[in-house]
C-alpha cells in the first residue's frame, strides 16, 4: 500500500514488511498452507515425474545407441533428469528447515525489514534476476527440444501431439529449475543487503567523521548480524549448493568433450553450445551471487581502516579495529559443503580445475580410439 506525503508525491508504506516469497517457505510458514502445501506438492511430484521420464529415455536411448556420440547424448539427458530430482528433494527433504526459522530470525533483528530503500532494492534485483532466468528457461527449452528428438528415434517431429507433448516436458523441467533456483537467489539478496547497509553508513562516516562514537558500534553490530545471517544461509543450503555444482560442473564437461570430439554435424554442435550456454550461464549466476555476499562483506576494510584515525578515542579505535579485524578475515560467505568458502579465489580453483580436466580429453580420446 502506498501513502501520500505533503509533496502530494506517493512513498511506500513504512511498516510494510518484506520476506522471502516462495512456495517452500510453507515447510515452516503458517500462513495459507492448504494452498502452498498444494502447490509444492505438485511441483515436487513433477519435478520426480519429469526427472523420472527424461533418466528412463536417457536409459533406453543407451541402450539402442550405437555411437558414441549417442551415448553422450544420453548421459546429459540422464544427468538433467536426476538434477531435478535431486534438487527438490535435497531442499525439501536433506536441507535442516531449523536454519532457515533462524535466519528469517535473524533477519527480523536487523531494522531492514520495512525499510522502504532496502524493500525497493531488493524487489527490483528479484525482478531483473527472474527475467534473466526466465530467459535461460527459454534457450533450455527450445534446446532440450531438440535434443530429445536427435537422441531418440522413436519420435516423429511431424507429429503434432508429440511435439506438443515434448516442448511440454522441456518448459515444465525448466520452470521448476528456475522455481527452485529463485529460492536461494532471494535468500543471497537478503544478506547482500545487510553487507550494503553496514558500507553505506561506512562511507557516511567517511564523509561525516564527526558522528557520535556509537555510530560505529551500530555498524559493528549489524555487521554481525550479516555474519550471523550468513552463517545460517550456508548451514541450510550447503550441501543443496554442492550437489548443484557438483552435477552442473560434470555436465559441462561431458557437453565440452561432445563439442570437441563427437559433434558431427551443425545442428549437434548448435544443441551442445546452446546447453552450454544455459547450463553455463546458470551456473556463472548462481556463482557470482554467491562470490557477491563474500565481497560485500569485506568490502568496508579500506573505509575502517581510514576511520580509525579520524577520532583520537580509544573506545572508538576499538570498535573501527574490531570491525576490521572481522572484515579482515575474509571468511564470511557461503561454503561448497563447508569445505570451501565460496569467493573469487575458490572460483579460480574450479576452474583451474576444469581446465586441467579439458587438458585431459586428448589422453581420454585417444584411449577411446585404441578400444574401438
Amino acid at each position: 500500500m502506498l501513502i501520500v506525503s505533503s509533496d502530494n508525491k506517493q512513498v511506500p508504506e513504512m511498516n510494510k514488511v518484506i520476506e522471502i516469497s516462495s512456495i517452500f517457505t510453507v515447510i515452516v510458514d503458517k500462513k495459507s498452507r492448504k494452498t502452498r502445501y498444494f502447490l509444492l506438492a505438485i511441483a515436487l511430484f513433477l519435478a520426480t515425474l519429469i526427472g523420472s521420464f527424461i533418466m528412463y529415455t536417457a536409459y533406453k536411448n543407451f541402450l539402442t545407441s550405437e555411437t558414441l556420440a549417442g551415448k553422450n547424448l544420453c548421459i546429459l539427458q540422464f544427468l538433467n533428469g536426476f538434477s531435478v530430482i535431486n534438487v527438490y528433494f535435497c531442499l525439501i527433504f536433506v536441507c535442516d528447515w531449523k536454519r532457515f526459522v533462524e535466519f528469517k530470525e535473524i533477519w527480523s533483528q536487523t531494522g531492514l525489514q520495512n525499510d522502504p530503500e532496502t524493500i525497493s532494492s531488493i524487489k527490483s534485483q528479484v525482478r531483473n534476476y527472474r527475467r534473466f532466468i526466465c530467459a535461460l528457461n527459454a534457450v533450455f527449452t527450445f534446446t532440450a527440444t531438440l535434443s530429445i528428438y536427435q537422441s531418440d528415434l522413436s519420435f516423429k517431429p511431424k507429429d503434432v501431439f508429440q511435439s506438443i507433448f515434448v516442448t511440454c516436458v522441456s518448459f515444465i523441467y525448466s520452470f521448476l529449475f528456475g522455481l527452485i533456483t529463485d529460492f536461494p537467489i532471494q535468500m543471497v539478496l537478503f544478506i547482500c543487503s545487510v553487507f550494503v547497509r553496514v558500507n553505506q553508513r561506512l562511507a557516511y562516516l567517511i564523509k561525516h567523521p564527526d558522528s557520535a562514537e556509537d555510530n560505529m558500534k551500530s555498524i559493528r553490530l549489524l555487521h554481525c548480524i550479516g555474519s550471523q545471517l550468513t552463517r545460517a544461509a550456508d548451514q541450510f543450503i550447503r550441501y543443496f549448493l554442492a550437489t548443484s555444482y557438483a552435477l552442473k560442473v560434470s555436465f559441462i564437461l561431458i557437453n565440452l568433450y561432445r563439442i570437441i570430439y563427437l559433434s558431427e554435424t551443425l545442428s549437434d554442435y548448435f544443441i551442445s553450445l546452446s546447453l552450454l550456454i544455459a547450463v553455463s550461464s546458470m551456473t556463472a549466476f548462481v556463482t557470482y551471487n554467491a562470490v557477491k555476499v563474500n565481497n560485500l562483506a569485506s568490502k568496508g576494510f579500506h573505509d575502517t581502516y581510514r576511520l580509525s584515525f579520524t577520532k583520537n578515542c580509544p573506545n572508538y579505535f576499538a570498535e573501527a579495529s574490531l570491525l576490521m579485524y572481522r572484515m579482515g578475515r575474509n571468511d564470511i560467505g557461503l561454503t561448497f559443503a563447508n569445505l570451501f568458502t565460496i569467493t573469487a579465489s575458490f572460483v579460480t580453483s574450479l576452474t583451474t580445475l576444469c581446465i586441467t580436466l579439458i587438458l585431459a580429453f586428448p589422453t581420454i580420446q585417444s584411449q577411446v580410439n585404441k578400444q574401438c
